[in-house]
């Protein structure tokens, strides 16, 4: 939503440059669960994010933190740390994680 709003585009305009409806970029920028609306992927091209990027800023604002990860994924804080930024080998896991525990 930040991207969209520092662009000055509403949400039908971004939705568009996206090549979704307006409601399934609705329903993104408002984590409804349930709706049925496909994964951000475009979101995360449109935006220039990376998906670690985009599931780093999930983690934060879900407040998740790196060693609740670990402890679920039998790794070190560390080894987290380094996954998120690409330097570990992994990083799908802490993905697949981030993006469980925030859909439910």
């Amino acid at each position: 939503m930040l991207h969209r709003r520092r662009r000055g585009w509403t949400q039908a305009e971004f939705a568009r440059r996206l090549g979704v409806g307006p409601d399934t970029l609705r329903a993104w920028e408002n984590d409804v669960e349930g709706s049925g609306a496909p994964t951000p992927a475009p979101a995360v091209r449109a935006t220039g994010m990376t998906l670690r990027e985009l599931c780093v800023l999930r983690r934060q604002r879900f407040g998740i933190t790196q060693t609740r990860i670990a402890i679920a994924l039998d790794r070190s804080s560390a080894w987290v740390h380094y996954a998120e930024r690409g330097s570990a080998q992994g990083v799908s896991d802490v993905v697949d994680y981030i993006m469980r525990e925030t859909s439910t």
